[in-house]
């Protein structure tokens, strides 16, 4: 038998991270395809757009993800202190609650990079520094920045689900 808020704080974590992968699968599958799919889309407007989409995830997206680990966590430490030693189910609660929250130490590690050249190369834009002698060539790059972009962040998608599969295993 489980603690009175075992279910209620396991269907919160797994929609919470639902939301998130939600979040992170859209703005690759659709904001950033739609940017690269505008074949003469200016360099200045695809920067400017993905700054736009950068500010929308970055307002979405972490607090979601704490919270559902927090969530986890809780649950897990619930389980634990009802028990008084670590089970399956809190094994699995607090495995789901570090891939839940997983996506953040991912992007700092790996996404940031790219982020920061593309904004560093948007904000140059929109203060009207030169960017490049030689635009065709700061076009692919900053195609091939997004394209990296996009790629890392359907991979930071997989923490979230991986979190909401194993927290589902326990519904």
């Amino acid at each position: 038998m489980e603690h009175f808020l075992f279910k209620p704080l396991l269907v919160t974590s797994i929609s919470a991270s639902t939301f998130v992968a939600g979040c992170q699968l859209s703005l690759s599958n659709v904001s950033v395809s739609m940017i690269l799919d505008q074949p003469n889309l200016s360099e200045a407007t695809s920067l400017s757009q993905f700054k736009t989409l950068f500010l929308r995830g970055f307002r979405l997206c972490p607090l979601p993800s704490i919270f559902s680990a927090l969530c986890c966590a809780s649950n897990a430490g619930l389980a634990y202190y009802k028990h008084g030693s670590i089970t399956p189910t809190v094994s699995r609660l607090s495995l789901a609650a570090a891939l839940m929250v997983g996506l953040i130490p991912f992007t700092l590690a790996f996404v940031l990079p790219t982020e920061e050249k593309i904004l560093k190369r948007a904000a140059r834009f929109a203060s009207g520094e030169s960017v490049a002698k030689d635009a065709d060539k700061k076009e692919e790059d900053t195609r091939a920045l997004m394209e990296k972009w996009s790629v890392l962040n359907y991979a930071r998608t997989l923490f979230p689900v991986a979190g909401v599969v194993v927290a589902w295993t326990l519904l």
